[in-house]
């Protein structure tokens, strides 16, 4: 789905939809199956769960971030833009990203709710600015602007939505 020409409202739009479907998948998910790795190099569902939560604190720091170096009118200090890929293909989680496995199902479902709030109150804050931000490089798509991260976060999210049920046929 290409979502690079979506406006904040209707990117903020396809998040609620994206979200509630991610959740309709999460209950759906029995406790079994949500820590059960398919395999050694595969996430399970909480791990893909946990690691879609910890991209969207990030989204929501880096929305800040370019709010506040835009009201300064200063630049924001350049970050490793240089992602990492599988052999086949996929994109390697950075490091602040990647989850760790032990967290419980609960705590998983807090961090999700947690961090979107805090994902649409940054957008909400940044709403007047976010096309005219200054940039963030980001590793795999370079540098973006606030809309540019608010659409990225968006298409993160389905990504996941499909790796989900990708698991769930295969188990």
């Amino acid at each position: 789905m290409n979502l690079e020409s979506l406006s904040t409202d209707e990117c903020l739009a396809r998040l609620d939809e994206s979200r509630r479907e991610l959740l309709t998948i999460a209950a759906g998910l029995p406790d079994a199956q949500f820590g059960l790795r398919p395999d050694a190099e595969s996430w399970s569902p909480g791990m893909v769960l946990e690691h879609v939560a910890m991209v969207e604190g990030s989204v929501a720091r880096v929305l800040r971030a370019l709010r506040l170096a835009t009201l300064a009118g200063k630049p924001v200090p350049p970050r490793n833009r240089d992602g990492r890929w599988h052999p086949d293909g996929r994109r390697i989680a950075p490091d602040g990203v990647t989850p760790g496995g032990n967290a419980h199902r609960e705590e998983i479902m807090q961090s999700l709710a947690d961090t979107r709030q805090s994902l649409l109150g940054q957008a909400a804050e940044s709403s007047a600015m976010l096309e005219n931000s200054m940039v963030m490089a980001h590793p795999f798509f370079g540098d973006l602007n606030g809309l540019g991260w608010l659409r990225m976060a968006a298409a993160h999210e389905l990504n996941h939505i499909d790796q989900l049920r990708r698991i769930m046929a295969t188990a």
